[in-house]
């Protein structure tokens, strides 16, 4: 008797969990008695059909599906979409017309609702937008139209910074709902993201931060981490490609004593190709790089390469000691009050900088094999 007990609870248990992750979709479209009905699953590398049946002669239909975590569904109907963000336990239900499927209603799915005011938002404003680019087309090429050309410009500029800030405010709105994800990635009629990763970086964290802390399993939320990851290195490299576009050949001049007190500038290192590193001798880690140094050091000096090395060690005793014994010969300097890290703009230790002949920056915090393949391709 007592196992029958157990065996019903945990009958009762799979049943349970079972009816919890499904979803029940309803439809119900007039006009379209006895047509097909997709329901297909958007994943973030493709769309798969996962159910199909016909309708019946009014124009209803029945899914069922099962989700664990929340997914972005589509009910397909002659060849018109209806967009749903589904979670486990929804009964969602459906109405409209076949002739204007736009123009469909979704109970049952706050996330679904949140899809449909979105997707009303962005049709409106790109209408607009279709209409104003329409006007600036058709314009003669006679230059007594370029206020008119302005201001439909101008108009153009307007509108679309509206839908920008709609969608900045959606998202922070429901940030902790993957609808934010769907109005991260709503796109322009060219295929270009409405809120641009790179200027729009913030709406990117937010949601990665979201999704991250509350789906992380979910496999718009991997998407989602791999793609900030990927926003984050391109703005560094564009931060970088910055720097050295305004730096030119004014870069800050460095003056700095080395272990026997003799101050060494960075400018009397003339014609020569300088690998400028920020380290510190005594810290952890501090052998391993000095070792790749020396590598480098070894591997180039005879081809004009030289290192101006640049130490934040707390103690000058201490550094002095390390200087002799690791025995380094290119120039090694103390800043002892850090002021080259600001002037530098040195975020982390170690670091460095690549300058050519003319003291312009040809690379940055590289290291071992990937820095001494640099200083072949400047060296050919």
């Amino acid at each position: 008797m007592k196992n029958i007990i157990i065996l019903s609870l945990l009958f009762l248990s799979v049943c349970a969990c079972t009816t919890k992750n499904r979803v029940e979709i309803n439809g119900n479209i007039s006009g379209a008695s006895k047509q097909t009905v997709y329901l297909e699953q958007i994943n973030v590398g493709n769309t798969i059909v996962i159910d199909s049946l016909k309708t019946n002669k009014k124009g209803e239909f029945t899914f069922k599906s099962k989700v664990e975590n929340p997914m972005f569904y589509t009910v397909k109907i002659n060849n018109e979409n209806i967009p749903l963000l589904v979670k486990a336990g929804e009964k969602i239900s459906i109405k409209g017309n076949v002739k204007k499927i736009s123009n469909y209603s979704v109970e049952g799915s706050e996330g679904s609702e949140l899809i449909k005011e979105l997707n009303v938002e962005k049709r409106l404003n790109f209408l607009a937008l279709d209409s104003l680019q329409k006007l600036y087309a058709a314009l003669p090429e006679d230059k007594k139209f370029d206020t008119e050309r302005k201001r439909i410009s101008d108009e153009w500029d307007t509108v679309f910074m509206r839908q920008v800030r709609y969608s900045r405010n959606f998202i922070i709105t429901y940030a902790t709902s993957p609808v934010a994800y769907y109005a991260l990635y709503q796109q322009l009629p060219d295929g270009s993201f409405i809120l641009d990763p790179i200027n729009e970086n913030y709406s990117y964290r937010v949601v990665a931060t979201s999704m991250k802390a509350i789906y992380p399993e979910s496999q718009y939320t991997k998407a989602l981490l791999a793609h900030f990851d990927r926003i984050q290195q391109e703005m560094r490299n564009l931060k970088m490609k910055r720097f050295i576009n305004e730096s030119g050949s004014d870069l800050p001049e460095l003056q700095l004593p080395n272990a026997k007190g003799d101050t060494v500038s960075l400018a009397s290192l003339k014609n020569k190709l300088i690998v400028l590193d920020f380290s510190a001798l005594g810290e952890e880690g501090a052998e391993e790089h000095y070792k790749s140094l020396q590598n480098t050091y070894n591997k180039f000096r005879s081809r004009g390469v030289e290192i101006y090395q640049v130490c934040f060690d707390k103690n000058r005793l201490l550094w002095q000691e390390l200087v002799s014994g690791y025995g380094i010969k290119w120039v090694c300097v103390w800043d002892e009050t850090g002021s080259s890290l600001r002037t530098w703009n040195v975020q982390n230790l170690p670091s460095n900088y690549i300058l050519n002949s003319k003291h312009e920056i040809v690379g940055k915090n590289l290291f071992g094999a990937s820095l001494n393949d640099r200083l072949n391709d400047l060296l050919k």
